[in-house]
């Protein structure tokens, strides 16, 4: 890139459709990594300073994530295994580690030992602004950003220019994506910005004289739209506090609603509670959805009799159509079940007892 700011290139296409397609053309492409698996022994550090064991084996996609979210306090180094030996590896690790996290191509899921729980690297999250969910967000998104956007005096402008999208991508988005999550940031190129343009704009967030924040939408059918990239000046970090970024997303829902258009893709994100950018995004009303973009998979095995802290229990799982929270899983386990240590067959439930949907 011109910038010289390395990054991580993102190549999913927005269409949904072939999106999906493509999904399976990439889990039979990266099959071959399966034969590269790591080994890696954790540490879950809860709010109370304890340790509970941990152990990652799989394609190390997603270790430097969960070494993150678990608070490791040291980067314990990750030893190569074959995948001949995973099976073994996890009858092994079930009496020594109260979490074992398995992730593998979704091709070969199937292989895996019952009583796991799924769950997938990648999520999205979608705003239905006809939806009972967001028309209860919707008094405390105004009354919250609303606020924010008259007090600030923020105003909006849109633009098509090249121009400023280049300067967009360059002293906005970049800095922003890569100053929040560093070594697991994940940009956009200016190229899949200038090709999302036609059909989109591009949203500049004001204060006076100065352009402080904005994003990039394209319009991916007549009834959604897709926020593809966001970001805040270089030289005004301070405005992230004040609301600049949150502006932008108000005036593209505002945008939406008066336009027509149903559905808020706000993109991808991790499925677990506790991650930022996931609950950011629950605030506008967004639910989640399975990605199929990504090709692996990563199963939980875990001791239903063990102590987990919200670390662990926060995480979302799927079961056939619904997305739920490991801890309301684990309260539907019956006592026979959690005394012999197995999960298999349990429907998760989401929060506060509610199946998501």
């Amino acid at each position: 890139m011109a910038s010289g700011i390395p990054c991580r290139r993102i190549h999913e296409p927005t269409n949904e459709q072939l999106r999906l397609w493509l999904s399976s053309v990439k889990k039979l492409f990266l099959l071959h990594r399966s034969s590269r698996l790591v080994r890696a022994e954790l540490q879950i550090t809860d709010a109370a300073g304890s340790a509970i064991p941990c152990l990652y084996l799989g394609e190390g996609v997603s270790l430097d994530y969960y070494r993150k979210l678990y608070r490791c306090p040291d980067r314990s180094p990750a030893r190569p295994i074959s995948i001949t030996k995973l099976i073994r590896e996890i009858h092994e690790a079930r009496a020594r580690f109260p979490v074992i996290l398995v992730e593998t191509n979704q091709l070969l899921r199937c292989l895996l030992p019952d009583g796991g729980l799924l769950t997938y690297p990648w999520i999205r999250q979608q705003a239905d602004l006809a939806s009972e969910k967001y028309l209860r967000r919707q008094r405390g998104i105004e009354r919250r950003y609303g606020q924010i956007v008259r007090n600030r005096a923020y105003e909006r402008r849109f633009s098509q220019a090249s121009s400023d999208l280049e300067l967009f991508h360059r002293i906005f988005h970049l800095p922003h994506i890569l100053a929040r999550h560093a070594d697991l940031a994940a940009v956009r190129t200016l190229s899949q910005l200038n090709k999302a343009l036609p059909s989109g704009f591009l949203l500049q967030v004001w204060r006076g004289s100065r352009w402080v924040s904005g994003l990039v939408a394209e319009r991916v059918s007549a009834d959604k739209i897709c926020p593809l990239a966001v970001g805040l000046h270089r030289d005004f970090p301070e405005e992230r506090q004040k609301g600049a970024v949150a502006a932008a997303y108000y005036f593209l829902f505002q945008w939406a609603r008066k336009n027509g258009v149903r559905i808020v893709d706000l993109g991808g994100s991790r499925p677990h509670l506790m991650d930022g950018v996931f609950y950011h995004k629950s605030l506008w009303g967004a639910q989640p959805m399975r990605e199929p973009w990504h090709h692996t998979a990563i199963m939980f095995y875990l001791d239903p009799a063990a102590s987990l802290p919200d670390l662990v229990t926060q995480q979302l799982i799927w079961n056939k159509h619904r997305f739920g929270t490991i801890e309301e899983c684990l309260s539907t386990v019956p006592a026979a079940g959690a005394a012999q240590g197995s999960l298999h067959a349990v429907a998760p439930v989401g929060i506060s007892g509610k199946l998501i949907r």
